[in-house]
C-alpha cells in the first residue's frame, strides 16, 4: 500500500486549482456555512496587497521570476469520491474559495470600465475560474455552495455585474434574519468592493488608463498565480478527517501554546525555573495534546469576552498586560484548574464514578461537544467534590447540548455564548439548580421535539448514540439492553443507502437520498442480522426463513418496527420519527 493510495498532496496556484481538470467544486451541505468576518477579510486583503508589492514595481510591471515572493494560501482538502461526475467536494478551504470567487467577480466588473479589447482579455483570464461552462453551453458555475445559500450566491454574486444590480436584487428578496451566511456573503462583497474602490478609483482611470489597467491586472494575476496552495486530494472522506485533525489540532497546539508559554518567560521579576515547573505540571495534568484548548476554555470559563482559537495568543497577551493581572497568579490558576480539566477530558479517570465518566464520554466524544468545557470546568471547580451535584450538572449539560446544538439549529457561536455565560455565573455564586433552570428556559421541549422530528445524520457514531440511549430507555423494561458501540451491533438503515432492485416503490423518489438518513429510518441491529438483511426488501428484513431478521432481534426497536409496519416508505419514516421524538423528550430531559 503506497501513501498515494490514501491521498495526494501537490502545490498549485489558485488559477490551476480551478482550471486543471475542469472540475466543478461543491461545498457539501454538512460543511460549515460561510462565516468569515471583517477580521479574516482584512487579513486576506492585506496578504493580497503585500504580495502585489513583492511581485511588481511601483508602476505595476512584473518583477523577474527570481524576485517574486508568492504567498502561501494554506491547504485545500478535496475528496475524490465524486471525480467521475466531474465534481470535487471541498472538505476544507471553502471559506477561502468563496472569498476568492467574490473578489475575482468584482475584479472582472472593474475591467468593464476599460476598452472592449482590454475587458475581453481580462475576462478571458477570470471566466475559467468563475464558471465551468463554455460559451454557448448552459451556465455552470465553477463553485457551488451548500443548498441553503447556493441560489442566493449564484444570483447575487455570479449573475450580477454591478453593485447597482445587486442592490436592486436585494430589494426583491426577503432574507431570514437567521441566515447569517447570506449576510456574510453580502458583507464580503461590500468589503472587497470598498477595497477596490480605494485602489482603482475612477479618477485614476480618467488620468492614466494604462496605469489603471496594469494595476488591475496586477491584482488579478497575483491572486490567480502568486497565491500558492497545497492541494490535498483525499481518496476517502475518513482519511481526510485524520489528515485535517492532525495538521490543525496538533499544529495549533505547538504554535499557540508555545507562544503563550513564552509570554510568561518574558515577564520580569519571575524566576524562570518556577515558570518552567508550573508549565510542565500543567502539561502533565492535561497530557499536553490539548494544551491550547485548555488555555482557551479556561479563559472563556472565567471571562465574559469569548476568545476563539485564532485570537487566543493576542487575547492572553492583552490580559497579561492589564495592570490588575498578576502573571504568576494567572499561571498558578491555570495549574490549579488543569487538574480538574484533566479529570474532565481524560477517559475513565478514577476520580469520578462510572456514571459520571460515561456521561462525560457521551458529551465530549460521542456527540463531540467540546465547547461545553468552559461550563464543565466551572462546574468541576465549584461542585466537583460533590459527586451527586456534579453528576446532576453533567446530565443537564449533556441533555442541553444534545437538544440545543446536536439536534437543534444553534451555531457554535450561540452555544459558546451560553456555556461561557453560565460558567461565569457558576463561578460568581449560581447553584446547580439555577444553572439547570437557565438551560430549561433556552431549550423548550416543543422546540426540541420539532427539531428531532426533522433531524437526519450521516454519522454512524451519532446515530448509534441516539438509538443506544433510546434502546436503554425503551428496552430496559423488557430486559433488552443494547451493548456499547462495538462491532457486535451496527446502525441499520431500514430503507437502505443502496436500494438496488428491492425498493422500486421508493428508490426513484427525489426525496429518497434525504430520507435514507432520517432518524425514523434508523435503528441498532445485531451484526449478524444486519449483514444478512443488508439491502434486501422490507419483508425479508422483518421476517425470513433463517430467523435473522427484525423479529428475532434482542433489541426493542427492530421488533417494534416489525410489529408495527407491514411496509416501509417515506411516510412511515416520518411517522416513526415523530413517535420517537416524543420519547426523545423524555430521554434527554433537562433535570
Amino acid at each position: 500500500m503506497h501513501p498515494r493510495d490514501y491521498f495526494i498532496a501537490q502545490e498549485t496556484t489558485l488559477y490551476n486549482l480551478f482550471v486543471d481538470g475542469d472540475y466543478k467544486f461543491k461545498i457539501p451541505d454538512n460543511q460549515r456555512h460561510f462565516s468569515w468576518s471583517d477580521l479574516q477579510l482584512q487579513q486576506l486583503w492585506k496578504d493580497l496587497k503585500e504580495t502585489v508589492s513583492r511581485s511588481y514595481t511601483a508602476g505595476y510591471d512584473l518583477l523577474r521570476d527570481d524576485q517574486i515572493e508568492p504567498h502561501f494560501f494554506g491547504a485545500i482538502y478535496l475528496t475524490e469520491e465524486s471525480l467521475r461526475s466531474g465534481l470535487q467536494d471541498i472538505s476544507d478551504g471553502q471559506q477561502r474559495l468563496i472569498c476568492c470567487t467574490i473578489l475575482l467577480k468584482l475584479l472582472s466588473e472593474y475591467s468593464s470600465k476599460l476598452s472592449a479589447e482590454a475587458h475581453a482579455g481580462i475576462m478571458g483570464l477570470i471566466i475559467p475560474c468563475l464558471q465551468k461552462s463554455k460559451y454557448g453551453e448552459p451556465y455552470q458555475p465553477r463553485l457551488e455552495l451548500d443548498d441553503t445559500v447556493d441560489s442566493f450566491f449564484r444570483n447575487y454574486i455570479l449573475l450580477k455585474n454591478s453593485m447597482i444590480e445587486r442592490n436592486t436584487y436585494l430589494e426583491t428578496q426577503s432574507i431570514p434574519s437567521y441566515m447569517d451566511s447570506i449576510s456574510n456573503i453580502i458583507a464580503c462583497n461590500a468589503f472587497f468592493n470598498k477595497c477596490l474602490e480605494l485602489e482603482l478609483p475612477d479618477f485614476l482611470l480618467a488620468e492614466n488608463p494604462l496605469l489603471y489597467e496594469k494595476k488591475l491586472l496586477a491584482f488579478i494575476k497575483t491572486l490567480q498565480d502568486f497565491f500558492v496552495l497545497l492541494r490535498i486530494q483525499v481518496k476517502k472522506e475518513a482519511t481526510m478527517y485524520v489528515i485535517f485533525e492532525t495538521l490543525n489540532d496538533r499544529g495549533l497546539d505547538l504554535s499557540e501554546s508555545d507562544l503563550i508559554k513564552n509570554l510568561f518567560f518574558k515577564q520580569p521579576n519571575i524566576a524562570k525555573q518556577a515558570i518552567k515547573e508550573k508549565w510542565d505540571n500543567i502539561t502533565e495534568n492535561i497530557e499536553n495534546e490539548d494544551l491550547t484548548s485548555y488555555i482557551r476554555f479556561h479563559y472563556n470559563s472565567k471571562n465574559t469576552d469569548i476568545v476563539d482559537p485564532k485570537n487566543l495568543f493576542n487575547k492572553v497577551k492583552g490580559y497579561l498586560e492589564r495592570p490588575d493581572v498578576d502573571p504568576i497568579v494567572y499561571l498558578q490558576d491555570l495549574l490549579d484548574e488543569s487538574v480538574w480539566y484533566g479529570h474532565l477530558t481524560l477517559k475513565g479517570t478514577s476520580f469520578w464514578n462510572n456514571e459520571t465518566n460515561e456521561k462525560l464520554n457521551d458529551l465530549l466524544n460521542r456527540i463531540s461537544v467540546s465547547h461545553s468545557l468552559p461550563l464543565l470546568l466551572a462546574g468541576a471547580v465549584q461542585f466537583g467534590n460533590s459527586q451527586h451535584e456534579f453528576l446532576r450538572l453533567v446530565n443537564a449539560i449533556l441533555a442541553f447540548c444534545f437538544r440545543f446544538f446536536t439536534i437543534g439549529t444553534a451555531k457554535v457561536e450561540e452555544l459558546e455564548r451560553k456555556m461561557n455565560t453560565w460558567a461565569n455565573a457558576l463561578r460568581t455564586g449560581d447553584s446547580v439548580d439555577q444553572c439547570i433552570d437557565k438551560m430549561k428556559d433556552v431549550s423548550k421541549d416543543d422546540v426540541f421535539k420539532l427539531d428531532f422530528e426533522n433531524f437526519s445524520t450521516k454519522s454512524n457514531d451519532l446515530a448509534f448514540y441516539v438509538f443506544y440511549q433510546l434502546e436503554k430507555y425503551k428496552g430496559s423494561n423488557a430486559g433488552l439492553i443494547p451493548h456499547p458501540h462495538s462491532t457486535s451491533q451496527h446502525v441499520e438503515h431500514i430503507m437502505p443507502k443502496k436500494p438496488g432492485n428491492y425498493w422500486p416503490h421508493v428508490s426513484n423518489d427525489p426525496l429518497y437520498n434525504k430520507f435514507v438518513y432520517r432518524l425514523g429510518n434508523l435503528l441498532i441491529l445485531e451484526r449478524d442480522i444486519n449483514q444478512r438483511v443488508k439491502n434486501k426488501e422490507y419483508s425479508f428484513k422483518i421476517s425470513n426463513s433463517n430467523n435473522q431478521d427484525y423479529n428475532h432481534s434482542h433489541l426493542y426497536y427492530p421488533r417494534q418496527v416489525a410489529g408495527s409496519y407491514s411496509s416501509w416508505d417515506l411516510k412511515n419514516i416520518q411517522d416513526r420519527q415523530m413517535e420517537i421524538a416524543k420519547e426523545a423528550v423524555i430521554v434527554w430531559a433537562i433535570d
